[in-house]
Parts: C-alpha cells; sequence; structure tokens
C-alpha cells in the first residue's frame, strides 16, 4: 500500500465549505457534494462563469469515459459501459490511492513505478522528479534542456519547469507512445516522491487522439482505445 504525506494546498484554518444538492455531472446525477473555496485559483475572466475543480470523490464507483477526439464526456455507471467500448480497450493495470488513480506503464523498456493519471494537466504528457527526468531524458545538466519556461497554473500558482524528450518509448498496455515529452520542476525535485510516493503524473497531452475510460469501482482499471483501430 502507497503511503505519503500529503500536501494539497488548500487552506484548513478558515476553510469555506458548502454542500451543494443535486448536482449533475457529464450526464449523471452525483448526489450532493461538499464544495470548498480554494482562494488561491484564478478568477474566471468571465465573471458570470463557474470556474474550479472536480476531485475524484464524486467518480468512485463508476466509470468516466473521456473521448478525446470528440471533445467528449460520460460518466457511467459500472454496468452501463458499452460491451464493443469495454471489448475494444486495451486494459493495462491500474490502482486508487491517496485520491490519486495510478497506471501501469514502461518507459524505455523500465517499469514506471508511481505514476498517476491526472485529468488537470492538460498541457502535460509526463511530469515527473527530477531524478528520473534525468534517467529517461539523459540529461544530467539542467541547464541544457531544450525547453525552458513559466507555466500557469497549478491551484493559482506560476510553475517553473524544463522539457526534454524521452531517449526511448513509452508503452501503456499495447499502446506505444513515441519519445513522449518529459517535464520537471527543478526547484521542487522530490514533488511526487514526497506527496504521493511516486515519480511522476500523465496528463491529457499524452492520449489526446485517444478515447480513455477510468473505471473507478472496486477493482479500478485503465483503459484506452485508439478510434482508429477501433473500427478494423
Amino acid at each position: 500500500m502507497r503511503s505519503a504525506t500529503m500536501q494539497s494546498g488548500w487552506s484548513r484554518l478558515d476553510e469555506i465549505a458548502v454542500r451543494i444538492p443535486n448536482v449533475r455531472f457529464a450526464g449523471k446525477n452525483v448526489g450532493d457534494v461538499r464544495a470548498v473555496l480554494n482562494k488561491a485559483m484564478p478568477v474566471s475572466s468571465r465573471s458570470t462563469d463557474p470556474h474550479g475543480t472536480i476531485g475524484i470523490e464524486i467518480l468512485l464507483g463508476r466509470s468516466l469515459v473521456l473521448d478525446f477526439p470528440n471533445q467528449r464526456v460520460c460518466l457511467l455507471d459500472e454496468g452501463d459501459v458499452p460491451p464493443d467500448m469495454l471489448k475494444a480497450a486495451d486494459w493495462p493495470n491500474a490502482e486508487l490511492s491517496h485520491g490519486k488513480f495510478f497506471v501501469e506503464m514502461e518507459l524505455s523498456g523500465k517499469n514506471l513505478d508511481g505514476i498517476f493519471f491526472d485529468t488537470g494537466s492538460s498541457l502535460t504528457q509526463l511530469d515527473l522528479d527530477l531524478a528520473p527526468w534525468k534517467e529517461f531524458t539523459g540529461i544530467n545538466d539542467t541547464d541544457k534542456a531544450p525547453q525552458h519556461g513559466k507555466f500557469c497554473c497549478s491551484w493559482g500558482k506560476e510553475i517553473e519547469g524544463i522539457g526534454a524528450p524521452a531517449t526511448g518509448d513509452l508503452k501503456i498496455g499495447q499502446h506505444l507512445f513515441h519519445h513522449p515529452w518529459l517535464t520537471t520542476q527543478p526547484g521542487n525535485p522530490e514533488k511526487y516522491r514526497k506527496n504521493y510516493w511516486g515519480q511522476g503524473s500523465m496528463g491529457n497531452a499524452l492520449p489526446l487522439k485517444d478515447i480513455v475510460i477510468l473505471d473507478l469501482s472496486a477493482h479500478p482499471r485503465f483503459g484506452i482505445i485508439d478510434p482508429k483501430q477501433r473500427h478494423h
């Protein structure tokens, strides 16, 4: 079992929370939801738009389908996922731990232990702690990374990081991603090891051409479908 000291960044001393009844998300009634105000989150440019983050709690016991090519999302009860979709999906092992959804994968032929799927990281392929980033990019001097920049935002905070392609390919189940882009934060070199007892996170940018199924039932699974292969 994974063990970690969680540092979510949420204020506990002056926390403002409300109960929102009868919430619907992605076509599904998820019941009453407890909402917490995070003062660090940036305000939407249009004042009438709600702005925030949905946690994994309302998804538990259900399956979330993310159709990236068609920009659609659907939340289903476990038994309601279409059989042809279940059959078409590749199912690498996955694990729910400390509020994160960890997926088994290999990079450059080596197992990665502790990579969770973060749907809030839309621009990220693989974000790693500094040590594995150096190992899989082959770059020991961070000044020589081909990408340096500040990225916005994580919980309202600007992040400074670097990026480079992996020297090898990433394998998730039977799906192969050639030389994925790896990012890291030199100023926070052990972010994932300290907070999540892992190595990094996978963002939406990696499976952007695929359909992803997050089975968040008692036996979690991560499904990935290549829409092009599905029709053959």
